[in-house]
């Protein structure tokens, strides 16, 4: 660890070497030479106040290491030693928005080049490996496009490249995947990027759920202020709904197209419709902690505090 005790970022093993461990973390880049009693240290470099937050080995030269620090900045590491800061990286800023942070957060090669993830971004790169050179340097770089998408509220956490090396994988901080093609960069726009399976609640914690019999739904809330209704046959989302307020718990008809929610201030019952809910009953429960349906559907049965109060659902009318 550095000096500070920080927390190691991010570890890789070598490609070439896998006696060779790199790791990154708030201050410092460091290799490892490891064996089966022991690991010690081959090699460190120290940069007062950059937290390095990602790195990535190249696929060529082999020996090559790139490293992502929280200020925006690519270095490249030659057989352990430092050799440069790449031109056209993400950057501290953005220059339009001085407050936007483009701490480079995810690195992985791919044939030609490698890819960046920054923010809500990700810097396509590609490099002329033609030369004879043995090392890399800076005029081979080149920057070829820039992706941003608005289907990730934070920043990216990891690019990950799959087996037959068209397509991108991207983990989002805020519990989204996403997908993209890499095989012409260049024939790329913003929307290139896109869910890879369905949206999720995203980090927050999912409250309550219930599901029904005569229909493949389920229905779930969360503090993210989403209702979702989920077809787990199809295993996508056949309706999300966003409100400006807390929920506290959630009950889903036997029939599927029926559900109450419960807010701060009432419990509701909402028409389930294609692709939005129409209120049709509000009930005076506040903060409803837990509500269900019987096994037919005719009854509600709603909780407050130690006291549990049942509806008639048909008629809205306490029994």
């Amino acid at each position: 660890v550095s000096p500070t005790n920080s927390v190691i970022n991010n570890i890789l093993f070598s490609p070439i070497d896998n006696t060779i461990v790199t790791t990154v973390g708030q201050d410092y880049v460091k290799f490892f030479r490891t064996s089966e009693k022991e690991m010690r240290i081959l090699t460190e470099h120290y940069v007062k106040d950059e937290n390095f937050m990602s790195h990535c080995w190249m696929r060529h030269p082999e020996d090559h290491l790139l490293v992502g620090s929280s200020l925006g900045n690519i270095y490249l590491y030659r057989q352990g030693q430092f050799g440069m800061s790449l031109p056209a990286a993400p950057g501290p800023m953005n220059k339009n928005d001085p407050d936007i942070n483009r701490s480079v957060t995810s690195l992985t090669s791919c044939p030609g080049g490698f890819l960046a993830g920054s923010n809500n971004s990700v810097y396509f790169y590609s490099y002329d490996d033609t030369r004879s050179d043995q090392a890399l340097y800076d005029d081979q770089f080149k920057l070829l496009r820039v992706l941003e998408t608005e289907l990730c509220n934070g920043f990216l956490i990891n690019l990950a490249l799959s087996p037959t090396e068209e397509l991108i994988c991207a983990l989002t901080s805020d519990g989204q995947l996403l997908q993209f093609p890499i095989t012409t960069p260049s024939a790329l726009t913003n929307d290139s990027i896109t869910y890879a399976v369905t949206p999720f609640h995203g980090p927050k914690t999912i409250i309550d759920m219930d599901t029904c019999t005569l229909k493949p739904l389920f229905l779930t809330i969360s503090k993210d202020q989403t209702l979702r209704l989920w077809n787990y046959e199809t295993h996508t989302p056949d309706l999300t709904k966003e409100f400006a307020e807390d929920m506290y718990s959630v009950a889903l008809h036997p029939n599927g197209i029926h559900c109450a929610v419960a807010f701060t201030d009432k419990l509701r019952l909402y028409h389930i419709l294609v692709d939005d809910l129409r209120l049709c009953t509000e009930l005076p429960i506040k903060a409803c902690k837990e509500v269900k349906f019987s096994s037919g559907g005719s009854c509600l049965a709603a909780a407050n505090g130690n006291a549990i109060a049942l509806y008639d659902f048909h008629r809205g009318e306490r029994m």
